[in-house]
């Protein structure tokens, strides 16, 4: 029987080979040929993606939708801020640029500034730092209220923003990450304790809270013109700064009632060390911090937790943040292996 691939049966000029190719590239074109399909809200009749057939189709006019739409979001939320404005009280000093108190202080800030920048560049002084007594980083915490009772409403809301802390207060490891305070000498061989986080918390959790203390103080300060005349005098008293500037109206009773408060103040924030428990009475110390903010001397303890709508008639802050350093250099770290390592260390505890 003749084979079906006998070439004498092929005609003149022709293979069944070439036969066979033309037969198998003809199929595969068929096979590449889109398959109709019913178009969807995503999709057209080819299964492609309407977005992306109308980028290709017009890239400039997307590219500028784009633009466009990242302007008017940044526009509206620039406006959102200024409508409501920033909710917490911005830490400072008064400041009048014809005061000599004024002029001296921008002097001195002018000084440090060149002094550090020469220590900077200076290549002779090579000392090594003390472990951990730089702030090499800190974590930033920003509480709001569910509440109108406020952040410091009660005391499941203040135990709530602590636990926050703990986190990372109670870790064994935080000791070896922490900012150590170099401010007092310890023992030999004994451990420097790590710094106080910046934060109300510190009022509320102190290691000693006298209530009666404390109420003698605010029931001192109600007076008319107390808070002034303390603002006016405590620099001088304290310090010894400014006595010069004094006015002559002032009496030996008024120097002394100064000396007495400032040294009554600083008995109580003495123990603001976040090491207690939570306060018996956190509503007193809810009020006695609206005493605190308005004195120059002590407000930088606690300006940075309140609101600026909290004061001594509005005991509500709806509003609470906190901050917690990171102390450098550490031991047997470069600079950046350290940063590394502190990074892993905070995203592990959050």
């Amino acid at each position: 029987m003749p084979s079906k691939n006998n070439n004498k049966s092929d005609p003149p000029g022709w293979d069944s080979k070439d036969i066979e190719m033309v037969e198998d590239s003809d199929y595969e074109e068929d096979e590449m040929k889109p398959r109709e399909q019913e178009p969807t809200w995503f999709s057209d009749h080819r299964g492609n993606l309407k977005v992306v057939n109308t980028v290709v189709r017009h890239p400039c006019k997307i590219l500028w939708a784009l633009m466009l739409m990242c302007f008017l979001i940044s526009f509206a939320l620039y406006g959102l801020v200024l409508s409501e404005g920033n909710p917490f009280r911005a830490p400072g000093n008064e400041f009048d640029i014809h005061d000599i108190r004024s002029i001296q202080f921008d002097s001195l800030r002018l000084a440090r500034d060149v002094v550090q920048k020469g220590r900077e560049t200076d290549e002779t002084t090579s000392q090594q730092k003390p472990k951990q007594s730089e702030v090499a980083d800190f974590l930033y915490w920003v509480y709001e209220s569910e509440t109108p009772n406020g952040v410091f409403g009660s005391r499941e809301a203040i135990q709530a923003m602590k636990d926050s802390f703990d986190v990372f207060l109670q870790d064994e490891a935080f000791q070896d990450w922490c900012l150590l305070d170099y401010r007092t000498g310890v023992a030999e061989g004994a451990t420097r304790d790590c710094a106080i986080p910046l934060s109300p918390l510190r009022m509320y959790y102190a290691s000693a809270w006298d209530p009666i203390v404390v109420e003698a103080i605010m029931d001192d300060l109600k007076q008319d013109g107390r808070i002034e005349l303390f603002n006016s005098l405590s620099l001088c008293t304290s310090f010894g700064l400014y006595c010069e500037l004094i006015p002559s109206t002032v009496t030996q009773q008024d120097i002394q009632w100064t000396t007495n408060m400032a040294s009554n103040i600083k008995r109580v924030t003495a123990s603001w060390d976040m090491k207690g428990d939570l306060v018996a009475n956190h509503t007193q110390a809810t009020e006695f911090a609206t005493y605190i903010l308005q004195l120059d001397m002590f407000k930088g303890l606690l300006d940075i937790g309140y609101d600026k709508g909290f004061s001594s008639e509005n005991l509500v802050s709806q509003y609470s943040r906190g901050i917690v350093y990171w102390g450098g250099p550490l031991e047997n770290y470069t600079s950046d292996s350290e940063a590394d390592e502190r990074s892993q260390y905070v995203s592990l505890m959050a």
